[in-house]
């Protein structure tokens, strides 16, 4: 009786509303006279025994999701419980964390199954975005090479709890990084790639680690940029590109990269200045600049919620209100509707949030679960 009033507290502290039986009788009971969503089920009970209360509830409820509980001695009766219809079984003495969890799996799978309906007064498509992945397709930009790595990759490399502490090493042999070269517009600005915009946000973070870079190194770190367009068009963007050449020596090259090959533990950059001249020079890693795209299910996602997409694949959304798409209550946020920075989704997330015409119902749709719209 205390493990079952117990079981019966921790299940309740997980926001789960329990009922218990005593007996086998009883609980048989009360799942006639009540719709539940699991039962825990003892194979030892006075009285009828799980295994019968099992075979009662499955004739009663043919999809009623059983656990089965069971000490080492009765193994052989959980498995065969399992064989008429109980989901999994929990040796005794069982682990809380544990139960919880299968419990836990148990709920999200009903719910994938049955999913809710809820009334709102809007929905706001908030999906984020997602980057290119330079290890598809044959434009691979150098990728596979050793010490050839994305942004993102590179924020990791450096960070104090990254492989190396904080230290500014190379990913293929821990050795210090003396020379680092960022490569803009990979997956951006690329026909070829499906992707004709600009990114937007891939300039300025590379303007930030190259900083990081002769941050951490005590600015002993060679870092150089190379790029098309530098698009510092944010407030006080291009003072901060400006500072960063004049005051902390980040070298800016506008050029076309041509191709990357390894030389000894190095890296060779073969590229064309503005003068369609050629060079190269080495370099201990490469920081690929990979710009943003669409979300992964967005397309999905746009047809449930019965919205347009726009050429890039992102939501459409009306000329002079960047967050209406083309259903009435259903609003776009941050990068669900194009390329943005951190500061752009701020003040369109809090633009929305202000809006009268939503109030206090809203629905964020995200990539958690499906959305059916309704007429």
């Amino acid at each position: 009786m205390v493990v079952r009033d117990s079981l019966k507290e921790w299940l309740v502290v997980e926001g789960f509303s329990v009922d218990m039986a005593q007996s086998g009788a009883e609980a048989v009971e009360l799942l006639a006279a009540n719709d539940y969503a699991l039962m825990l089920l003892d194979i030892k009970m006075p009285g009828m025994d799980g295994v019968e209360v099992l075979r009662i509830a499955k004739e009663m409820r043919a999809e009623l999701p059983v656990l089965m509980m069971t000490a080492y001695g009765t193994v052989e009766t959980a498995v065969d419980a399992m064989k008429m219809g109980a989901r999994d079984y929990l040796m005794k003495p069982f682990d809380i964390d544990a139960l919880i969890a299968k419990v836990v799996q148990q709920y999200e799978s009903l719910q994938m199954v049955t999913g809710r309906v809820i009334e709102v007064g809007a929905v706001i498509m908030a999906t984020g975005s997602a980057f290119f992945d330079p290890s598809e397709g044959s434009d691979a930009h150098g990728y596979n090479l050793p010490n050839v790595i994305t942004g993102i990759e590179f924020e990791r490399l450096v960070s104090g709890t990254g492989p190396y502490g904080g230290k500014l090493l190379r990913p293929s042999d821990g050795k210090p990084a003396r020379k680092i070269a960022w490569l803009q517009c990979v997956g951006s600005r690329n026909l070829q790639q499906k992707a004709d915009y600009c990114s937007s946000v891939c300039c300025m973070y590379s303007i930030k680690e190259a900083l990081l870079a002769k941050s951490k190194s005590g600015d002993t770190v060679d870092t150089a940029i190379f790029y098309m367009d530098m698009r510092t068009f944010g407030k006080d963007f291009q003072r901060y590109r400006d500072s960063a050449e004049m005051e902390s020596g980040v070298r800016f090259i506008r050029s076309r990269v041509h191709s990357i090959e390894p030389d000894g533990g190095s890296l060779r950059l073969h590229y064309l200045d503005s003068e369609c001249r050629q060079h190269d020079e080495l370099f201990d890693i490469v920081v690929l600049a990979a710009g943003q795209r669409p979300h992964d299910g967005t397309e999905d996602l746009a047809k449930s919620a019965g919205i347009e997409l726009n050429p890039m694949g992102f939501c459409r959304t009306e000329d002079c209100f960047s967050t209406r798409t083309t259903r009435e209550g259903v609003f776009a946020g941050g990068s669900s509707s194009g390329v943005k920075d951190i500061s752009e989704s701020v003040i369109q997330a809090a633009g929305r949030a202000c809006a009268p015409r939503i109030g206090t119902s809203l629905l964020y749709a995200m990539f958690q679960g499906n959305c059916q719209a309704l007429p």
